[in-house]
């Protein structure tokens, strides 16, 4: 449901995909179709946005996945997504050196004048 759920977003290039979608799996189409209506005008401008959006992606991934997924695997699934959180990409940077964030930098292709 998260990649299908992005779809949504750039419908002149998924258009075609989103209908295939729609019609292999309408359950999933119609989930993450409804998720996308509720969060389209949040956006993700700034966190707060991203945030909120996230939020309520996770109602709706959740509910599908109490709703159309079997048994104990279901309930986990969506016990776990209910759970999950953002987390700032600062707090996963925090315990890194400058020098090695620089080298990780670099290494992804950073062109360092000098």
């Amino acid at each position: 449901m998260p990649q299908l759920f992005t779809w949504f977003y750039f419908k002149h290039v998924s258009a075609a995909h989103l209908e295939e979608y729609r019609h292999a799996n309408s359950t999933a189409y119609v989930a993450a179709q409804a998720a996308y209506e509720e969060t389209k005008w949040l956006g993700f401008a700034d966190m707060e946005c991203h945030r909120q959006s996230f939020e309520l992606f996770k109602e709706h991934w959740s509910r599908f996945c109490t709703d159309h997924l079997p048994g104990s695997f279901a309930q986990q699934l969506a016990t776990n997504i209910r759970e999950g959180t953002l987390k700032p990409l600062l707090d996963n940077e925090k315990g890194r050196s400058a020098e090695e964030i620089m080298t990780l930098l670099i290494s992804k292709g950073l062109h360092v004048a000098g």
